[in-house]
């Protein structure tokens, strides 16, 4: 075996921090602990051959992966380990591909997507990788329009995922200017109620998705919610 003491590279848009074991012979095995940040997300992918993926932005991705094969061949269909991802402050520019067509499809602002792309202000959530494919439980996309929370699996080698997302739209800067107006007391009142409990209007309007196919032309479809229990009261009888 050898031990890999230190990894670091290094260039305008990142660094990449690792150390590790590569267990060699015809059951060649790499396992590394890795860390990268990069200053700007965009330009780092740009350099990776995926221009206009992503603009600007700031990450960080810490885990632990490993595969069959050497150091310098990662191999998806046996890569497993542990990964998680913290972003902040970018744009999916294009939603006609990737993420930021999946956002767009799902978002509850659509025009405000096509016509500006789709902003976030931080992106983070835990991954855990067997065979290629990476399960999360917890990955939030958050924006000025909407927190939308994936859980499910993102197959890395066949491009594609099966996804349950759930959308909840930020209502609380329009119903806080609303009530501003009819009463400042009141505004105050929704301000800090919307704040210690996490949105709740919000939460009222949330939709929920179930997403499949693949990375460039994801099968997005509305989940419905279960019908009123019976013996449940319901407003549409009254009269």
């Amino acid at each position: 075996n050898w031990r890999i003491d230190k990894i670091a590279l290094v260039n305008p848009e990142a660094s990449l921090a690792g150390q590790g074991v590569w267990r060699t012979g015809d059951a060649s095995r790499t396992s590394l602990s890795l860390r990268l940040d990069s200053s700007d997300v965009g330009k780092l992918l740009e350099r990776m051959g995926h221009a206009d993926r992503v603009a600007g932005g700031t990450a960080s991705i810490d885990g632990k992966l490993a595969w069959n094969g050497d150091p310098t061949a990662l191999d998806f269909a046996s890569l497993s380990g542990q990964l998680s991802l913290n972003a902040e402050k970018g744009q999916f520019p294009r939603i006609d591909a990737g993420l930021g067509r999946l956002l767009a499809l799902v978002s509850l602002n659509l025009s405000e997507a096509t016509a500006t792309g789709y902003q976030f202000d931080s992106i983070s959530g835990g991954f855990t990788v067997a065979r290629g494919v990476a399960h999360t439980e917890d990955l939030k996309i958050r924006s000025s329009a909407a927190e939308v929370t994936m859980k499910g699996d993102i197959d890395l080698a066949k491009e594609s995922q099966q996804l349950h997302v759930r959308v909840v739209p930020s209502v609380r800067r329009g119903v806080t200017t609303l009530a501003t107006i009819v009463n400042p007391a009141v505004a105050l009142g929704i301000a800090v109620g919307q704040a210690m409990l996490k949105d709740p209007i919000g939460q009222i309007f949330s939709v929920e998705y179930t997403v499949g196919g693949s990375w460039s032309e994801p099968k997005v479809d509305k989940v419905e919610p279960p019908p009123p229990a019976a013996g449940s009261y319901d407003p549409s009888q009254r009269y």
